[in-house]
């Protein structure tokens, strides 16, 4: 969705201007090396892998696009809980755990040394801390520094749900009579994870919906069928 927005804000119909393709994540450098793409978007830490191969360089990164956008998420269903509370409850802690200790900067080095043998990302350190740490070669040339290239989180906002349901009918990839507002609730109550979050001794954002900004465009979650209406390009 956010390649999708990307084009189409600068004038490019992503259903028929270019040839969207999904490939897995790990499959996406050897297939830029092989001329299978001419460009990607992939979550971290793949197109640095790619400028580290020196097949890409980086054109910008999905933070330009919308800061602090959701990217992976773990889920379950509301059935698991209810009869696995025990081990769902140990899951909630360890990511939590796990995000809030790798959100601190000082504790990037050892996230990358923790990830990049075989059996997890399979990635060389210095790729891996060149994300994490936020300083690295955009491939041109360059070294850049963004400190906040990369955030972890484990609090899902509602509001980044509903964005993505607009432009998932936006591109017809959802039927257009499908309510935008509302359905995010499907997820944990926002007040069952703050009070897991209180419990692990942490303070979680007071609300789940919040305003959006992407690409200088202001989402308002509470208004997202105007929101869609204000698009250039429509669908037929």
């Amino acid at each position: 969705m956010l390649l999708r927005y990307y084009l189409a804000e600068h004038g490019l119909d992503p259903d028929k201007d270019v040839e969207l393709r999904v490939y897995p994540p790990a499959d996406s450098v050897a297939n830029m090396a092989a001329g299978n793409l001419d460009g990607m978007l992939f979550a971290e830490p793949w197109g640095q892998r790619a400028v580290f191969e020196g097949v890409g360089f980086l054109h910008l990164l999905t933070r330009n696009i919308f800061p602090g956008h959701p990217c992976c998420t773990l889920a379950t269903t509301e059935k698991f809980i209810k009869e696995n509370p025990n081990s769902y409850g140990a899951v909630f802690r360890a990511v939590v755990r796990a995000t809030e200790f790798a959100d601190k900067q000082a504790n990037r080095p050892k996230v990358a040394e923790l990830l990049a043998p075989p059996k997890y990302l399979n990635q060389p350190k210095t790729v891996l801390e060149q994300v994490l740490l936020g300083r690295y070669a955009d491939g041109l040339g360059n070294v850049v520094t963004v400190e906040d290239r990369i955030g972890f989180r484990a609090f899902p906002y509602e509001s980044t749900a509903i964005w993505l349901l607009t432009q998932l009918r936006r591109w017809n990839m959802i039927a257009a009579d499908i309510r935008l507002s509302g359905r995010g609730t499907h997820s944990v109550p926002v007040n069952r994870r703050q009070q897991r979050m209180q419990d692990l001794g942490l303070t979680p954002p007071p609300s789940a919906m919040v305003k959006h900004t992407i690409l200088g465009r202001e989402f308002d979650p509470t208004r997202p069928e105007e929101y869609l209406r204000s698009f250039a390009i429509r669908r037929t």
